[in-house]
């Protein structure tokens, strides 16, 4: 997850052949991410992608029903009891949980926040990552 956060907005052809560079982030909210870069450096966001290729667009969310956090659909956290995202905006040194999609190529930052449980034993675990391609 660290790593997909940390690439997106990664958009090799901008300024060159791109006017607009790809935002990293198209969906921000305390339960869901959606991230997106050009790993084919065709210009484009695109998904499907070919056999082997990196998804240009991963999607994390949150089903509390399940305990899961999904990527892309598939569980990639289980028994998961809580999961919360917020998001650093622009020069803010403090993260929200609230982002307005006029402010999705403004995040800088995502914090990851989750408890998870195995047998009589709960963990949390928190982190922060910076996105790389950030161009604000």
């Amino acid at each position: 997850m660290g790593n997909d956060i940390a690439q997106a907005g990664f958009d090799p052809l901008h300024p060159s052949t791109t006017p607009t560079p790809i935002a990293p982030v198209t969906v921000a909210s305390n339960d869901s991410i959606t991230l997106q870069s050009d790993f084919n450096m065709n210009g484009t966001v695109d998904d499907p992608v070919a056999e082997g290729q990196q998804h240009e667009k991963v999607i994390y969310s949150y089903d509390g029903s399940k305990y899961e956090v999904l990527r892309n659909g598939t569980p990639f956290l289980t028994n998961v009891q809580s999961f919360s995202l917020s998001y650093y905006i622009g020069s803010s040194t403090t993260p929200t949980t609230s982002v307005l999609s006029s402010q999705f190529k403004d995040v800088r930052k995502v914090k990851v926040i989750w408890t998870q449980s195995a047998g009589s034993k709960t963990e949390r675990q928190e982190f922060e990552v910076a996105i790389k391609n950030y161009r604000g």
